[in-house]
């Protein structure tokens, strides 16, 4: 952890605890497990096959496998600290009188009439093609702290749209 003065927001930033849901944490531990036993050892095969024959010229499959290998031990690096620093969201502590992370959320577009559900997850597991939006996003921090029946308007670059809470349970 960094200690300098200078770096102390970048400190505290880096301290801080992370909360996840359970599937969040299995996927990090899925793909840190993915990169140190199959993507580390193809990266440094390639490396080992492409390595320069001679000082003389540049080689291009060389470099991009070694660029490639400073990627893959980064990513590794970054996902040994988020999962020491992850708290996983335990299903007792996952609210469902108010919207809150872990809360399965159905909304209505009052616009459109469209029913969504989303799942309200740290800004580290959103993936809103799977219906997991962030609590920081427009739409999650709008309905965070909401009940059933509250109405929200979000600011969308299209303008606003109101979104009506129906219901809000735990999964």
């Amino acid at each position: 952890m960094y200690r300098a003065l200078g770096d102390r927001a970048v400190a505290v930033e880096r301290e801080k605890e992370i909360v996840l849901t359970p599937e969040g944490f299995r996927r990090y531990e899925e793909e840190l497990n993915r990169l140190t036993t199959v993507t580390r050892q193809e990266v440094r095969a390639r490396l080992r096959d492409t390595k320069p024959t001679s000082d003389e010229g540049e080689d291009a499959a060389y470099d991009s496998a070694k660029i490639e290998l400073a990627f893959v031990e980064g990513r590794i690096q970054e996902l040994r600290e988020i999962l020491t620093r992850a708290r996983i969201l335990a299903p007792e502590d996952i609210r469902t009188d108010e919207a809150h992370l872990g809360s399965r959320v159905r909304v209505t577009n009052l616009s459109t009439g469209r029913e969504l559900t989303l799942k309200l997850v740290s800004p580290l597991e959103a993936a809103p093609e799977r219906g997991q939006i962030s609590t920081e996003s427009p739409v999650g921090e709008a309905i965070l702290g909401r009940r059933p029946g509250d109405t929200v308007d979000v600011r969308t670059p299209s303008g606003t749209v109101q979104y009506r809470i129906e219901e809000i349970r735990a999964e």
